[in-house]
């Protein structure tokens, strides 16, 4: 349920407001229809470029299956030892105690 569907226009009787409730109903309907076909398209052209690196003679992207893991999922040792010490250093071992003034500007009260 979107933003303003529970709203009661049964108390509204400016035309306008009806009108402009009217336009966005119809803006949004006109939305999920294009973005079903932007989905419809890009899934298109996925399979188009499939093919035709198919018959470039490349292979393709791999074809995944759900659910399961690949060797490149995870990282090489090396960068996962590496990533891990930049991390550390990147961490404050405490925080900093900052003084902080008592007093306060006399408009601020």
């Amino acid at each position: 349920m979107n933003e303003g569907d529970d709203l009661d226009l049964s108390a509204v009787t400016d035309p306008a407001v009806r009108q402009l409730r009217t336009n966005h109903r119809a803006l949004r309907i006109e939305h999920e229809a294009l973005v079903g076909e932007h989905r419809a398209t890009m899934a298109e052209n996925a399979a188009l470029r499939a093919e035709l690196a198919r018959l470039k003679g490349g292979q393709g992207q791999p074809r995944s299956l759900p659910g399961k893991t690949h060797s490149g999922d995870r990282l090489p040792r090396g960068k996962r030892r590496r990533e891990a010490e930049r991390d550390a250093m990147l961490r404050a071992e405490r925080p900093e105690a900052r003084p902080v003034e008592e007093t306060l500007p006399p408009d601020a009260t």
